[in-house]
């Protein structure tokens, strides 16, 4: 899977680098059937992880039925399989990233942030009001930049009551 994701991704590149905003019909195709290969192979592979008469010992309750449990393995395929479109979208739309680094890298500095301010500054988040305060500024802050607006005066436009509107691309 690896392997097949890494592929569509150099495809991706090397379209962008044409100029192209999107992978020919056909191309999508091929790696589509490359995917739904590879979660075939997976199923084969991993079923059934543990030994049958385990699993069937190994039930929960999901409201009043009774289902089996699934190894993190499991779960993972059947999520690879079920939102197999949304994982393959940056092959039809180049506005959509290959992965969400930059999304986490948002994530981790709200996280640190908040350990470094509340470790150097006592008491700095009392109450869980405070915490969202702060990751609502600074999600505001960091959707400015993205969007390629000046932070100062975006905030001071928001103070006075005029808030920055992020742009939305509906092309898809």
């Amino acid at each position: 899977m690896i392997s097949t994701l890494l592929v569509a991704r150099q495809m991706v590149q090397q379209a962008q680098q044409r100029g192209e905003d999107a992978l020919d019909p056909v191309m999508i195709g091929n790696l589509r059937n490359m995917y739904q290969a590879d979660i075939q192979f997976a199923y084969q592979d991993i079923s059934p992880p543990v030994p049958l008469s385990l699993l069937e010992e190994m039930t929960f309750q999901l409201g009043g039925k009774k289902r089996k449990k699934r190894s993190d393995q499991q779960r993972l395929l059947a999520r690879l399989d079920t939102y197999q479109s949304e994982i393959l979208a940056f092959t039809k739309d180049f506005h959509i990233p290959f992965d969400n680094n930059l999304a986490e890298r948002d994530l981790r500095m709200i996280k640190a942030a908040v350990v470094t301010v509340k470790q150097k500054v006592s008491g700095c988040f009392r109450s869980p009001e405070g915490a969202q305060m702060f990751a609502r500024i600074r999600g505001y802050v960091a959707t400015v930049k993205k969007q390629g607006g000046n932070v100062l005066e975006e905030l001071a436009n928001a103070l006075q009551g005029y808030p920055f509107l992020p742009h939305w691309n509906f092309t898809t």
